[in-house]
């Protein structure tokens, strides 16, 4: 009778463990997830029918807006920054927080011994960024960075970045237009922060019709997230 309790038990426990809901979060250089994991981490035991499932997003480069166009295709959500531009393309987003924004260059560049940088040290100077279109609020700090400076050359990329962008800043030793997450993404670039007051909001990215699983798990998610932390878009 032992016997047999004990093989129910463990049945018991693996049809839980099998009925858990699986999401699929999409990772990569440019769209770290370790923000969110460190928040699951705490919520997990609160949502105990919802695992998460990391899979590496394969870029789509026939897309302006590449990773995020893999959303409901290879991943259920992805952590990724987000502005009105980008929710009119059937993203919906829930708010984690704030990126700032910075500028990297080579190590060996004289800003990068720079505490800050301002627009007037970028006088003269070639920055490469994303095109207009693509980021609201990089299409704000190159209208400020113009207006303060008319003098600095704005370089622009085919679409949002990949890891060529950086390799581009360091072998042309330009400067580039980054945010924080991509502090440590290549070896030989140096991240300085940049004087402005505009920051980019960042947070778990989601098709505007999920289906039901992913649905679920954003209902749940919302509930138990800080009021301070979350915000619907």
């Amino acid at each position: 009778m032992l016997d047999l309790l004990n093989t129910a038990i463990e049945e018991t426990r693996r049809v839980r463990s099998d009925d858990k809901q699986l999401i699929l979060l999409g990772t990569s250089l440019l769209h770290p997830a370790d923000v969110f994991m460190s928040l699951w981490k705490e919520l997990a035991p609160k949502m105990p029918k919802f695992q998460i499932r990391l899979v590496q997003l394969q870029e789509d480069l026939n897309s302006r807006n590449r990773e995020y166009a893999m959303l409901g295709r290879s991943s259920d959500l992805i952590v990724g920054t987000f502005d009105s531009t980008t929710l009119k393309q059937s993203f919906s987003a829930i708010q984690l927080g704030a990126y700032h924004f910075g500028i990297a260059v080579r190590s060996d560049n004289p800003l990068a011994q720079l505490d800050e940088i301002t627009y007037s040290d970028l006088a003269h100077r070639k920055v490469l960024m994303v095109s207009t279109g693509i980021s609201e609020k990089n299409d704000l700090v190159r209208s400020e960075m113009l207006a303060a400076e008319p003098s600095i050359q704005p370089i622009d990329t085919s679409g949002r970045y990949d890891i060529n962008t950086f390799n581009e800043t360091v072998e042309e030793n330009i400067a580039m237009i980054s945010l924080t997450p991509w502090k440590r993404i290549h070896p030989n670039l140096v991240t300085v922060p940049l004087k402005t007051s505009v920051t980019v909001p960042y947070g778990l990215l989601s098709t505007k019709f999920p289906g039901k699983k992913t649905a679920d798990f954003l209902h749940e998610f919302t509930k138990l997230v800080p009021t301070e932390t979350q915000s619907h878009s």
